[in-house]
């Protein structure tokens, strides 16, 4: 499914951003990093939707209690999942633009989008 997805939007992953620093001048400027670390990749993405479909499918009763390593726990996931989110870059299959994302509030679901151009 992925590797389609891939194929129709090779930019479908967003790319995690730090926080940014932002100019007190006219115009005010807002300057983002790449985030290095931390975030949850697109490689981690395709590992929790693999653990979570041994999860929510049925698995034999007659097999007995069946073990699923996550690798890390649910907490450290969705800390992964919620920097990426924090400020991250995203592009529209199909559209030039370039976009930041911001969950502003993520106990809230508050989120912001921002055109972004490059400088």
């Amino acid at each position: 499914m992925f590797e389609n997805l891939k194929k129709i939007h090779p930019d479908f992953y967003p790319k995690a951003l730090m926080k940014p620093t932002i100019s007190s001048g006219t115009p005010r400027n807002v300057h983002f990093e790449f985030e290095t670390n931390g975030f949850l990749t697109a490689q981690e993405l395709f590992e929790l939707y693999g653990h979570c479909s041994e999860v929510i499918h049925t698995h034999n009763p007659f097999k007995g209690n069946i073990t699923i390593n996550f690798r890390l726990s649910i907490t450290d996931w969705a800390a992964r999942i919620e920097k990426l989110l924090t400020f991250h870059l995203f592009r529209l299959a199909g559209l030039p633009q370039v976009w930041v994302g911001e969950l502003s509030d993520p106990q809230n679901g508050k989120a912001h989008v921002y055109i972004a151009s490059p400088n």
